[in-house]
């Protein structure tokens, strides 16, 4: 965070109605918003760090569940589909209460996970500036999860019934476009959001900015 803000014009800001890049908190301290360049490079990294976890819960899935009775025994997993999505379902299974522990509890607890730390940004509560807390950060993790694996599978669906009658090799781009779609908007609102939040920050309440 840059130590002198920009001087702000006559009055005082009103909450989020900072100069650009700069935003005012419920208590009248003038914070420096996080770019959303840094903000993308810290999902980037938080990103990497869950599909290196996934990779080895994954290898440890296949390493012991044969042993304690989770997975079949690998030379039955080539004939036998239902066996190669219950690996898959219980390391992602796995992925998401890591993610709980990573996400959720770094954030409330730091407003920081490890990509952040590495941006140097932080979320905080637009109130204060203090760390969100449990509730606001299990909100900011609820809003991009809900959007991916509830509301983009109900598009993809709903585009695919849509195109079934459509003969051509290209139906599955839209599919594709229209499943990325509300990810993208939860996140993407915050390019053009004056405060700089996404859909998830506005649900939380929350803030990033530079540290």
């Amino acid at each position: 965070m840059s130590d002198t803000p920009p001087p702000p014009p006559e009055g005082a800001y009103p909450n989020l109605q900072a100069a650009k890049g700069w935003a005012s908190l419920g208590n009248g301290e003038v914070v420096e918003l996080a770019h959303a360049a840094a903000r993308l490079a810290a999902r980037v990294l938080d990103v990497l760090i869950m599909v290196v976890v996934f990779i080895t819960l994954l290898i440890l899935v296949i390493r012991y569940g044969p042993d304690t009775g989770l997975v079949d025994e690998p030379s039955d997993w080539l004939l036998d589909v239902d066996a190669v999505l219950r690996i898959v379902a219980i390391a992602v299974l796995a992925v998401m209460l890591v993610g709980i522990v990573y996400e959720v509890a770094l954030t409330a607890t730091r407003g920081q996970t490890l990509g952040k730390m590495a941006t140097r940004i932080r979320v905080v509560g637009i109130d204060d500036g203090s760390r969100p807390g449990w509730g606001r950060s299990i909100m900011r993790w609820t809003i991009p999860l809900v959007a991916q694996i509830v509301i983009s599978p109900i598009l993809t669906i709903i585009m695919g019934l849509l195109l079934s009658s459509v003969n051509s090799r290209l139906v599955w781009v839209p599919m594709i476009l229209l499943g990325w779609a509300p990810i993208l908007v939860v996140y993407g609102f915050l390019t053009w959001d004056r405060a700089r939040q996404g859909l998830h920050d506005k649900a939380a309440g929350t803030l990033v900015i530079k540290v």
